[in-house]
């Protein structure tokens, strides 16, 4: 037995199939949107660090200096690496003055290049 549906409800049931789809999408787009504008913005990232051997030898020099300061892991602390780009600002010849972060990471270089040079001098002179 077939049902018989009134053309009104053809047309009804046309229109709901055309339209749920539209109404989806309007939806998914305002609620990304929604999403987009709560978001915190990104953070600049600092300028990046142009280091001269003055700047470089003050850090160590300094850091040396705070050897009594490093902590259980090996490491300085934060304030200690705020207080050498404080100490070393003076030495600045190219780019921005020296962050906290950038003379921790500057130092962790160094430290790594003085590994790597005394295995290459060992491996030589071995």
């Amino acid at each position: 037995m077939t049902s018989f549906h009134a053309p009104d409800s053809l047309k009804l049931q046309e229109l709901r199939r055309r339209i749920i789809p539209i109404i989806i999408g309007i939806i998914i787009s305002a609620h990304h949107q929604i999403l987009l504008m709560s978001e915190e913005p990104k953070s600049q990232k600092a300028p990046k660090a142009i280091w001269n051997d003055a700047e470089t030898d003050a850090l160590v020099t300094y850091l040396h200096s705070q050897c009594s300061k490093i902590g259980d892991g090996g490491n300085f602390r934060s304030q200690v690496y705020s207080e050498a780009a404080t100490t070393i600002a003076n030495h600045r010849t190219l780019g921005p003055t020296k962050t906290m972060n950038q003379c921790k990471n500057k130092w962790q270089s160094v430290c790594y290049l003085y590994i790597y040079l005394t295995a290459t001098d060992l491996k030589i002179s071995s």
